[in-house]
């Protein structure tokens, strides 16, 4: 498998987010990291994965990078988008005009979507506490589990690492000479054993004349009906909250790379699941919309809204679809 990162950068935070992202696939293929200035004479049908970056300017991308998607787009290639972005939700005037107008990454998943690039993964948003940064330690640790999950994400024919062929032409080595070796020690010692364990058997005897003492102490009256009924109740309550007719519904958390349950969590646990991954207009959904915002991609999410009619769906964000289609009763 062959990867390329390419991307922009103005003040140094999507290069260090790419740069990330490169060391990590660095270690299972062949990789490489490239500025968007040297993508001209790029050939994309060369690598089975290529991953764009963009700061966000004046929310949309880079002209270049906006170029460099309409180019990939037509490819029959894996693509995977992230942004570095400034929080201004708080922002009396930045926040609306996020909510209305989005993200480099928004932009270049629209891109992606008109064309036959696919993409496996949801786009990564990495925030920046101002226009200059920095990028935060947990921040760091979010892209690099989101650039093991891209991985993941590309079919397993395509993923052949580079370790895979050292270590089974190693293998057969090492079994070849260690069995004379432990063949040639165990014939050895076989006589001596055979002495030392008639001496060891009187001493065993010994040992079980002590054993009914022991006996006596376990079967005292009144000591099993205390312990044993209510170790039973008070593990009964441990639970997990889950409505009879609810089927499971899964989702992979960025902060620690598993594969979770969403059903089995409470509210707040939903609440929080969604703030750790990263999505927006969380606080005032019921449970099953957070279940569905942690649950379904917003390609997936959009879909259903263009299925529906909902007008101007591609510039909404995820949580206001979700608000929109489980209002609207379906045709």
């Amino acid at each position: 498998m062959k990867s390329i990162v390419v991307y922009d950068s103005y003040f140094g935070n999507t290069e260090l987010v790419a740069t990330t992202i490169y060391n990590v696939l660095q270690q299972s293929h062949n990789s490489k990291l490239i500025h968007i200035s040297e993508a001209d004479e790029l050939d994309i049908e060369d690598y089975d994965l290529v991953v764009v970056g963009s700061p966000t300017r004046y929310y949309k991308p880079t002209k270049p990078i906006l170029e460099f998607v309409r180019e990939i787009k037509a490819h029959d290639i894996h693509v995977a988008f992230f942004d570095t972005r400034m929080d201004a939700e708080r922002h009396f005037l930045l926040g609306p005009m996020e909510q209305l107008l989005g993200f480099a990454a928004d932009s270049m998943v629209s891109l992606a979507e008109l064309g036959q690039a696919t993409m496996s993964i949801e786009p990564l948003g990495v925030y920046v506490k101002s226009t200059k940064g920095p990028v935060s330690k947990k921040s760091i640790k979010d892209i690099e589990t989101w650039a093991t999950l891209t991985v993941q994400a590309i079919p397993a024919a395509r993923r052949k690492t580079k370790k895979q062929p050292v270590a089974a032409k190693a293998s057969p080595q090492k079994k070849a000479t260690a069995k004379p070796v432990a063949n040639k020690a165990a014939t050895k010692p076989s006589k001596k054993a055979a002495t030392r364990n008639a001496a060891v058997k009187p001493v065993a005897k010994k040992a079980t004349a002590q054993v009914p003492t022991k006996k006596k102490t376990a079967t005292q009256p009144g000591t099993k009906k205390a312990v044993a009924k209510p170790v039973v109740k008070k593990s009964a309550p441990s639970a997990a909250p889950r409505a009879t007719n609810e089927k499971p519904v899964y989702a992979v958390d960025l902060s620690t790379g598993k594969r979770i349950d969403l059903t089995t969590m409470t509210v707040a646990q939903l609440k929080q699941f969604a703030k750790d991954n990263f999505n927006k207009g969380y606080e005032d959904l019921n449970r099953v919309q957070l279940i569905l915002l942690n649950g379904a991609s917003a390609i997936d999410i959009k879909e259903q809204a263009r299925q529906q009619g909902v007008k101007n769906y591609s510039k909404m964000r995820k949580s206001e679809l979700i608000k929109i289609l489980t209002s609207t009763p379906n045709k």
